[in-house]
């Protein structure tokens, strides 16, 4: 038969394998993306995304001798000689404060009575900028 005769096409002809009555073929789902109702979903691994770990603001003296880059037994020498800033007390504990030993670093490490009238000059300068209605800024002599 021919085409012209009503018989199908070839190309339209069940192969191997495939559904021969039309209710038995998937239709594509637009939602799911995929065809019919047992269609495999592709997969791709999900790797869990760890919770970016918090910065601390204050640290004890083990770990603001690691981040000093000098020895616990020596941080405690340098404190009881007042050679580093000053800790902060909480309850108990001594801590110190990342951001100031950070600063105390980048002024050369000075004496606590020298770093201690260096703060007092930058915080002056921070209030009389924020009195005048500016921004908060550093007074960079006191680090020089």
């Amino acid at each position: 038969m021919t085409p012209s005769q009503g018989s199908p096409t070839p190309d339209l002809l069940p192969s191997e394998g495939q559904p021969t009555n039309p209710e038995s073929i998937p239709q594509y789902d637009p939602l799911n993306k995929r065809r019919g109702p047992h269609a495999p979903v592709p997969t791709t691994p999900v790797t869990p995304v760890a919770p970016a770990p918090l910065e601390p603001f204050a640290v004890s003296a083990p770990d603001a001798a690691k981040l000093c880059g000098v020895g616990k037994t020596l941080w405690h020498e340098l404190d009881s000689t007042a050679r580093i800033p000053a800790p902060i007390k909480l309850g108990a504990r001594c801590v110190w404060v990342v951001d100031e030993l950070r600063a105390w670093l980048h002024a050369g490490a000075p004496p606590r009575d020298q770093w201690q009238a260096r703060k007092k000059t930058i915080n002056s300068a921070d209030r009389n900028c924020a009195m005048r209605g500016g921004g908060s800024r550093l007074n960079r002599k006191a680090f020089q």
